[in-house]
Parts: structure tokens; C-alpha cells; sequence
């Protein structure tokens, strides 16, 4: 039984919370929190053994992982979550993480299969996933948005285009600006996007092209390719009424960019 003023030392804990992606001086000061309660800056370097640069940047890091609460008092005092919110905390981000992994998994493959001198597979290795609900499109399309290297190539109802700047894809867009990625959106124009399309000629080519069904498609560097079915035309960045399909896959990629490029040539240059 861990007694208040102690510091917990439980080989066992430490090694399963080490597993949730936690470090050892993050465990340290947290297991410290937990048993002990609030506690000031200075205190915590003095039971921890610590220095206070070590621990005020470790609080850092609890704090912006939602472990550890700042009471805003003089001096500050620092609190530990309970321990079911801080499980359920890491747990989120262990699976976010993982999921990450997945994603990248196909690209870092390509990668070294080409520093690869055995490399055995001369393309890459398709991928197709269905994604459900609109967030983790968000998620899925902004890191693919950070691995383009030359173009990406969006057609977007006018609605998306709206959602599309709510969820900070103008900042990834002008990220690929930055590295020289050319960006293409093609979309229906309304009275209700048009600041949002000022806001995307910033960072790439917007042409109009009136668009008779609820399809979301984003093809980037002619490799990976998003399709959308848009069944809820919403602003909301949370719903599950939309269903994307993800295509890793080389041929199909090339076949749907060649789509886009012809509908690119018959549509209308927009200048907000």
C-alpha cells in the first residue's frame, strides 16, 4: 500500500505504463503526484531527485497530455488526473498512434524497399481500407497531404470546401506550397464558399466545375487516392454519415489522375 508523501516505487506499474508510450521520468513524476497529491514545483524536484528544469519539463509534457492539471495559485501547484481518465487518455493515444503506424506503413515500405539493394518488388504493394465517418478522414487525408511530394489533386463539393479550412487543411496546403507541391482543387462555387476559396488560391489552382452528385475524391502524387460519398453535406467535422474508400495502388491512381486532368481542361479558371 502506497502511504501519502511517498514515493511509489511499483517495478510492475512502471513497466505496464510504460507500454501506453509513457518515459521513465514521466511515470516518475506522475506515480509521484498520484501518491502524494498537489504539489509544488520545488517539491517535486526534492522527492523526485530531480532537477527542477527536468521536472518543470516533464509537467510540460503530463499537462499537454492531459496526466497532469496546473492550479493556478502562487507558487503553481500540480495535480494528477484519476487514474481511470489518465488510462483512458493514454489509451486514445496508444490507438492513435498505432493507427498512424498503419497508415505510414505502406509508404515507409516503398521507401526502403528502394534503399533496399534485394529489394524483390519492383512497385508498390497495393493498399485499400474503407474509412468510416468523417474524422478520421481528417486525419488519414492531412497526413497524406505531409507525405506529398508533387501533387495532390482534390475535387470537393462546395460544403467540403468550407469543412476542408475548418479543419486546418489550408495549413497543410500551405505546407505543400512551402515545399513546392502543387496543389488543384476543382469544385462547384456558391455565395457560401467563396471566402474559403479566396483562402485556397493562396496555396494552389482552384477551377470551377458544377458537380451533380455528393463525391469527394483526393489523388496525391498519382499514388494514393481517397473517394468519398458524401451522405451528409453537413459543416460538421464529427459524423459518421460519410463512408471514404482508401486506394493505395499505382495503376488505379494513374487512371483516376488522367480523369481529373481532362475534367481540369474543360473547367473554368475561378479568380476570387
Amino acid at each position: 500500500m502506497i502511504t501519502r508523501g511517498t514515493v511509489p516505487s511499483y517495478s510492475e506499474i512502471e513497466l505496464l505504463l510504460k507500454d501506453y508510450g509513457l518515459s521513465e521520468r514521466q511515470i516518475k513524476i506522475y506515480l509521484l503526484l498520484l501518491a502524494t497529491g498537489p504539489m509544488k514545483l520545488s517539491e517535486l524536484s526534492y522527492k523526485a531527485g530531480l532537477y527542477r528544469m527536468q521536472v518543470y519539463n516533464t509537467l510540460k509534457q503530463l499537462i499537454q497530455m492531459g496526466l497532469v492539471e496546473a492550479v493556478l495559485k502562487r507558487p503553481i501547484t500540480y495535480i494528477a488526473v484519476s487514474p481511470k481518465k489518465a488510462l483512458s487518455l493514454l489509451l486514445e493515444e496508444t490507438s492513435e498512434r498505432l493507427e498512424r503506424a498503419k497508415e505510414r506503413q505502406a509508404f515507409l515500405l516503398e521507401q526502403l524497399m528502394s534503399l533496399s539493394k534485394v529489394a524483390t518488388v519492383a512497385y508498390p504493394v497495393p493498399k485499400f481500407k474503407i474509412i468510416q465517418g468523417r474524422k478520421q478522414f481528417i486525419k488519414m487525408a492531412k497526413e497524406s497531404y505531409r507525405r506529398a511530394k508533387y501533387e495532390v489533386n482534390n475535387i470537393n463539393t462546395p460544403s467540403a470546401i468550407i469543412r476542408g479550412i475548418m479543419a486546418g487543411f489550408d495549413e497543410v496546403a500551405e505546407e505543400c506550397a512551402k515545399r513546392g507541391v502543387k496543389i488543384r482543387w476543382l469544385t462547384d462555387v456558391s455565395a457560401q464558399n467563396l471566402n474559403e476559396i479566396k483562402k485556397y488560391c493562396e496555396y494552389g489552382e482552384i477551377r470551377f466545375v458544377p458537380l451533380e452528385s455528393s463525391i469527394r475524391i483526393l489523388i496525391v502524387d498519382g499514388l494514393e487516392i481517397y473517394i468519398s460519398s458524401l451522405y451528409d453535406e453537413s459543416i460538421a467535422l464529427k459524423t459518421e454519415g460519410e463512408t471514404t474508400i482508401y486506394i493505395y495502388d499505382l495503376n488505379i491512381a494513374s487512371f483516376m489522375n488522367k480523369c481529373f486532368n481532362y475534367l481540369w481542361s474543360l473547367a473554368k479558371p475561378i479568380h476570387p
